[in-house]
């Protein structure tokens, strides 16, 4: 340590020296430096840059760093790729159910953010009814209760277990849009 601070440090006997509080010592402005600063030795390679063994393992370790890295990235890219995947069937097997029941009979106009639920009747035909199946009581038709669903603003249908979370969904995404036009009327004026 002390040698490296002899390389770092002209000395001279007249010249009061200024300690900072890393330890290093610093030369006047007015003073030229005449020793060298850095140590050849210390960053000199510790082998021939012209070895050819030497040249040729950089190479190969510079080829297997390129692998690992390409490796890395293509799985992300292949993960992304599965996920799309999975998003686009559920949104395929949703339109298919959105379709089916906005095919179902009913015999009144359906607004968006209500509840309804779908009845089969024995001859397989489906249809919306306002009433659930307690709220019947006993002049109950005797049909099968297929399942409760919520007609959205977009015209899609969530089923009755999903929607505290498509509640949240829609929630949030409203405060990200309200957000986002404060700050768009902010700036505009």
């Amino acid at each position: 340590m002390a040698d490296m601070a002899d390389n770092l440090l002209v000395k001279k006997p007249d010249l009061e020296e200024t300690i900072l509080g890393s330890g290093a010592r610093t030369v006047p402005s007015s003073e030229v430096v005449s020793k060298q600063l850095v140590n050849p030795h210390a960053v000199r390679r510790h082998h021939d840059p012209m070895d050819l063994v030497s040249l040729a393992r950089e190479v190969q370790q510079a080829d297997q760093f390129v692998k690992a890295t390409t490796g890395g990235k293509l799985q992300v890219i292949v993960d992304n790729i599965r996920y799309l995947q999975e998003q686009a069937q559920k949104i395929l097997e949703s339109a298919q159910r959105d379709a089916q029941l906005h095919h179902a009979s009913c015999n009144f106009t359906k607004v968006p953010g209500h509840c309804y639920h779908l009845y089969e009747r024995a001859d397989g035909t489906t249809y919306f009814s306002m009433l659930s199946p307690q709220e019947w009581g006993s002049s109950h038709p005797g049909h099968t209760h297929l399942g409760t669903y919520r007609l959205e603003h977009d015209r899609s249908w969530t089923p009755k277990e999903d929607i505290p979370e498509r509640s949240k969904d829609i929630e949030a995404i409203d405060r990200t849009i309200h957000a986002h036009s404060a700050i768009g009327y902010i700036n505009r004026t």
